[in-house]
């Protein structure tokens, strides 16, 4: 085990608490430089977080996260830095002639920087296009879509502290667009586009790439790859590494290694998996099933394929939202296929993603939930899924900043999300900031009209600000679009003194949410009916519960001891 750099010295240096607020308190800490643990934050992964809107430079650290990492880390950085001999300059080395070299290397990299190309502090972001089908046989749309995603997977993991990639769901509307790269690069908010084509051969597969600077739209390389079907996978490494070239990001050991490992599939197993990544893609009931019929299939030619399992543990998680609630069925299978995968291959951060949803979501176990997020997002900061499933998280436990600062995060990842775009709105929503949720929400439903979750969201926020007409509209939006009448039903009751008997036999029958009754009780001042059926959604393990904690409309009960026996039920105590 290493040895902890902070055992022997006093820390008065350091505040109290969990968390560590400025680089001096984390170098404190530490009992090191600044200028040391911000190097490791680049080159170790050093966890450290960004506050969001302060100043420039303005940072903090978890003192358990520091922990974790020091465990992992520490006995190798101890090694090195006892046997890397000191630098030339402090051995008594320079030269006047090195002096005026290194000013002029100096000079060249300021000019790099100040041109647009990557420099120390700079994260550079790239969108990948969708792969053209170059043979034009729709039946093999699949297989470009697929190899589509795991180049951007594989970007997403080369060097996720300086290169940033835009996720899927932004990327792939662009699919046959007419748009130049310019326009392109301009909406998604980024310096490069990768962009190239797939064809099937008789022999395997033909993969061209080309990597573009959309400032001045030159090429920074163009190639074109031939591989049997087996090796396909290697050609995502291939296009990392002329990526990390062109873009002059220094590989560490770690990634030069993962590249240098591409494994090799079974044919079978990597079209199973590809089909499996396309119809998961497409979030309805129906495809997630078939997906995962599909990673299955790829798990019995190829049972050692450790991205299969992540993939199918992510099909199960979504299975309770997209598909039938079965969350006793459904969560432990997503658990067992994220840890196969973990067993596999531990570097996964969407296997680790899944674990926190399950921990969260099922097991009602917060502190794991937050350890599996933050390992995902320390593996690669780029996955929007840790991203989105950690701020719900940090909502649901009451930490709104933290929560806001997480899902703006993912909207600068994938900024074309719907999904993403709203669950900002349902942030400020349960941050009591109502007025900002309103008016994020109606740019949101004027772009996405059809997208329920976001006209619900918005008709909570009216409802605080007493803006009553405007919240029966958006229930009834959301009436007609899904044929669910609970919004609806929840209304006329609140409004009218209608539904009670209709919604609590509903209920019963578990057509209706009981926690959305309870709310409805709440409001009719029957508190001993809310806190029976908040009861009963925790012992249906409905997934709404996770907000009694921060959730405006349950503020009556606040002080009620039955109330906070259910939120120690829950996990969501104020010590959690």
């Amino acid at each position: 085990m290493a040895q902890d750099p902070k055992a022997s010295e006093p820390q008065s240096e350091v505040a109290t608490g969990s968390r560590l607020e400025s680089w001096k308190e984390i170098a404190a800490y530490l009992r090191r430089g600044v200028t040391t643990v911000q190097r490791w934050e680049k080159s170790e992964g050093l966890p450290v977080h960004r506050h969001v809107h302060a100043r420039l430079g303005s940072v903090w650290a978890d003192r358990a996260e520091i922990d974790d990492w020091w465990a992992q880390r520490g006995t190798r950085i101890e090694k090195e830095e006892t046997t890397t001999p000191p630098p030339r300059w402090r051995r008594g080395w320079v030269t006047p002639g090195l002096i005026l070299v290194l000013l002029g290397a100096i000079g060249v990299s300021l000019g790099v920087r100040r041109s647009g190309e990557p420099g120390a502090g700079a994260r550079v972001m790239v969108a990948v296009l969708p792969f053209q089908n170059l043979d034009q046989n729709l039946e093999q749309e699949y297989f470009s879509d697929g190899l589509t995603d795991e180049t951007i997977a594989e970007l997403a993991r080369l060097r996720p502290d300086l290169l940033g990639v835009i996720a899927r769901t932004s990327s792939m509307p662009y699919k046959k667009s007419h748009k130049g790269i310019r326009e392109i690069a301009k909406e998604l908010n980024v310096e490069y586009v990768l962009e190239g084509g797939v064809k099937r051969t008789t022999a395997g597969v033909h993969v061209e790439a080309r990597l573009i600077r959309a400032a001045d739209q030159s090429q920074l390389f163009a190639q074109a790859y031939d591989r049997d079907l087996g090796n396909a996978a290697a050609i995502q490494g291939e296009i990392g590494r002329r990526v990390a070239k062109s873009l002059a990001l220094e590989l560490l050991p770690l990634q030069e290694a993962r590249l240098a490992q591409s494994a090799r599939h079974d044919p079978k197993a990597l079209l199973a998996y590809l089909k499996g990544l396309e119809l998961l893609n497409q979030r309805t009931g129906a495809d997630v099933y078939r997906a995962i019929a599909s990673f299955e299939e790829a798990l019995h030619s190829e049972p050692s394929y450790a991205a299969a399992f992540a993939a199918l543990g992510t099909a199960y998680a979504l299975l309770p939202t997209y598909g039938e609630f079965l969350p006793e069925e459904y969560y432990p299978k997503a658990r067992a296929s994220a840890e196969k995968a973990l067993g596999l291959d531990e570097a996964l951060a969407e296997a680790h993603a899944v674990l926190g949803v399950v921990a969260h979501e099922h097991e009602w176990d917060n502190a794991r939930a937050e350890r599996e997020y933050r390992r995902a997002l320390q593996l690669n900061p780029n996955c929007v899924l840790a991203r989105q499933a950690y701020a719900e998280l940090l909502t649901h436990m009451g930490r709104i900043e933290e929560a806001l600062g997480e899902i703006r995060n993912a909207q600068r990842l994938d900024p074309h999300s719907r999904i993403v775009d709203s669950l900002l709105g349902w942030v400020l929503y349960y941050g009591r900031r109502y007025d900002e949720a309103i008016e994020h929400l109606r740019r949101v439903v004027a772009a996405n009209p059809d997208f329920i979750p976001a006209h619900s969201y918005l008709g909570w926020a009216y409802e605080r600000q007493g803006m009553l007409g405007e919240a029966k509209a958006e229930y009834d939006r959301v009436r007609a679009l899904s044929a669910d009448g609970t919004s609806r039903l929840m209304w006329d009751f609140g409004a009218n003194g209608r539904g009670l008997g209709e919604l609590d036999a509903g209920a019963r029958a578990g057509n209706f949410s009981p926690y959305e009754l309870a709310s409805v009780y709440l409001g009719a001042g029957r508190r001993d009916e809310a806190i029976r059926w908040l009861a009963t959604a925790c012992d249906r393990r409905d997934a709404s519960v996770l907000a009694m904690k921060v959730d405006p409309a349950l503020d009556p009960l606040r002080n009620d001891p039955r109330f906070q026996a259910l939120l120690r039920r829950v996990g969501l105590t104020d010590a959690s």
